[in-house]
């Protein structure tokens, strides 16, 4: 799975910072195969303005590596989770007003 700048930029803003032993040690392999070395710093030119993260127009796609394919799809299935039972609770919120 190739990601992008962008994508690899997201990813890295949803992980989780809290969790369990074993959460934490693939969140944080996560975090260093998406993370930006040296050179790709220097040749996107990334800068950080507030929340705001800003890169010339070079494309540069990585590679995650295979088990955190695995590790990432688990995690973006539960923010699914997540969403749909916000979404459920906005409902029932609004019922009940």
């Amino acid at each position: 799975m190739k990601l992008g700048v962008g994508d690899r930029l997201i990813l890295l803003s949803i992980l989780p910072r809290e969790g369990d032993i074993t959460t934490l040690k693939i969140v944080r392999e996560l975090r260093e195969n998406l993370s930006f070395d040296e050179a790709e710093h220097k040749e996107l030119q990334l800068t950080s303005e507030g929340d705001t993260v800003r890169w010339n127009d070079k494309q540069i796609e990585k590679d995650i590596i295979p088990a955190n394919r695995i590790a990432l799809a688990g995690m973006i299935n539960r923010l699914k989770r997540i969403s749909q039972l916000v979404m459920s609770l906005k409902v029932l919120s609004a019922v009940l007003s």
